[in-house]
């Protein structure tokens, strides 16, 4: 049986691609999804939010104690919120560019969070586990989203 999604037109998904011209774009979508927010749960709220605010200096846009907190990291929304109807502990890795990351790593290591290195980044992880990356400049993902529609179809063949 194919999972329900495949079947679902997501506003998100991919522009679709011509495999006999590759280079051709079919089907432009006028949707543009943007972004206002992305919701933590948490089964620690006080420490985790002291911990983006204290330590990783997110600023507070919105909070009630205990409910909610709105914050802005690093020009991302985030909403860290409690679980308490029945929500699971929200997992991700987190990345993070620092102009001059030693200060911020220094201060985490002074807290007694553990900092490893490997390669461009510095890795940490907040109170609950989440993985946080930290890297002096931006990382490139995807050069395009023609590579990005290339690297979908080749693994798809």
């Amino acid at each position: 049986m194919e999972p329900a999604y495949r079947n679902s037109i997501m506003p998100t998904e991919l522009e679709p691609f011509n495999r006999a011209n590759p280079r051709r774009r079919i089907n432009r979508s006028p949707i543009k999804p943007q972004c206002y927010s992305i919701t933590v749960f948490t089964e620690r709220w006080r420490e985790i939010r002291n911990f983006y605010v204290n330590i990783l200096a997110a600023k507070v846009i919105s909070e009630r104690t205990d409910r909610y907190v709105d914050l802005m990291l690093g020009g991302m929304p985030l909403t860290i919120r409690p679980c308490l109807m029945g929500e699971s502990v929200s997992y991700f890795h987190l990345y993070l560019s620092i102009k001059e990351r030693q200060t911020v790593l220094d201060q985490l290591r002074r807290n007694g969070v553990i900092v490893l290195n490997d390669g461009p980044y510095a890795n940490f992880r907040d109170p609950e586990g989440r993985l946080i990356k930290v890297s002096e400049s931006e990382a490139v993902l995807f050069k395009s989203a023609e590579s990005l529609r290339h690297q979908v179809t080749r693994a798809a063949a």
